[in-house]
């Protein structure tokens, strides 16, 4: 689902279920039965500079499931955010994963403990 407010505002959410049986084990190990997100993007143009700005925060909730050593994993919501500018074909992306610090493990022993920062961009050379 989207939902626009001229080009300022955007809004989107969304969700996925999914029931797999399988007929060797009676567990799904990682393969949680639902997922739901909603997200809102901002956005500003600096037109004497042709510069875009974006700001986009999400929340994630993911279902319960199973790993094979952790019987209960998942349901937890994650928030996450992204800032953005854009030049021409170039955008520059700021990642902030996990941005409230929850400790949450998404494979046995693998605990993804407090926040995570990655950067990149976008180059959209091709029209």
């Amino acid at each position: 689902t989207r939902l626009r407010l001229a080009d300022f505002a955007r809004f989107n959410a969304g969700g996925a279920y999914q029931k797999v049986k399988r007929s060797d084990t009676g567990r799904q190990y990682f393969s949680p039965d639902y997922l739901a997100y909603s997200g809102l993007e901002l956005h500003w143009y600096w037109k004497p500079k042709l510069i875009h700005f974006y700001a986009y925060g999400e929340l994630v909730y993911t279902g319960k499931y199973v790993g094979y050593i952790d019987p209960s994993m998942g349901e937890r919501v994650v928030a996450n955010a992204r800032l953005s500018f854009q030049m021409a074909q170039f955008r520059f992306n700021f990642d902030f994963r996990n941005t409230i610090g929850r400790d949450l493990d998404a494979r046995d022993g693998l605990g993804l403990n407090g926040r995570f920062f990655s950067y990149g961009f976008v180059w959209n050379f091709v029209n």
